[in-house]
């Protein structure tokens, strides 16, 4: 089995990770620095996960990330210094860790191994959970704008 999935997987979590730490760089916002760092940490523990379990199996899970990962970071720096990154860009942070539990339910599906699978649907699980927690943050600080 090639593990494609789980790999891309691997590098979609490596891009986020460093992703959130140019965000968290690049926030004033206290709120938003402390999420960011929560979802560092999501990404990291399902990153270490995934990296053992490709090195259990004979892969050797290339830790440079992706050329779409410096472009996502050259976006936030740009936005930063026009913009800002405030709670206006949670939608947007929000709709990338969509695409990345897209890729949790094609390595669930790709796996054979039910101990992987389940420890992907738990790791799948939590970032649902954070994706609604940015969704929740932003409806408020957009409700609150417009109060």
């Amino acid at each position: 089995m090639d593990h494609d999935a789980l790999k891309s997987l691997h590098t979609a979590l490596i891009d986020a990770r460093e992703g959130y730490e140019k965000a968290t760089a690049e926030t004033e916002d206290s709120t938003l620095a402390a999420l960011f760092g929560d979802m560092i940490g999501l990404h990291t523990s399902a990153h270490n996960d995934i990296h053992e379990r490709l090195l259990g199996v004979g892969e050797k899970p290339d830790e440079s990330g992706s050329f779409m990962g410096t472009v996502h970071r050259t976006v936030i720096g740009v936005r930063s210094a026009i913009t800002g990154i405030d709670m206006s860009t949670l939608d947007s942070f929000a709709d990338g860790e969509e695409r990345i539990a897209e890729k949790y339910s094609d390595a669930i599906n790709e796996e054979r191994d039910t101990r992987l699978s389940e420890m992907l649907r738990m790791h799948e699980s939590a970032l649902r959970d954070m994706i609604g927690r940015m969704k929740q943050m932003a409806r408020a600080a957009e409700a609150a704008e417009k109060a």
